[in-house]
């Protein structure tokens, strides 16, 4: 089993945005990851991306140096909504 989130996390750290942009990624806009197979799944790899990148997420200086374009962290927003 792989892990759609941590593959869409994988593929966005080493795009830009013109190439990819992981909120209109056809696997994951709809919202649903049926290959988890469990909304606790989710809610941990969430929680642990979360965990991760938080400091990176919440300092633009720090998203810089970490070559975060606007893409990772719109999906970011989006990804740790529920978290914060």
């Amino acid at each position: 089993m792989f892990n759609p989130i941590l593959q869409e996390l994988e593929l966005a750290l080493r795009t830009t945005e013109a190439q990819h942009d992981p909120l209109t990624d056809p696997n994951l806009a709809d919202g649903s990851i049926p290959e988890l197979n469990s909304e606790h799944l989710r809610e941990l790899t969430e929680r642990a991306v979360y965990h991760v990148y938080k400091d990176v997420y919440r300092d633009r200086r720090l998203a810089k140096k970490a070559q975060l374009g606007p893409e990772d962290l719109r999906w970011f927003e989006v990804l740790f909504a529920g978290i914060k």
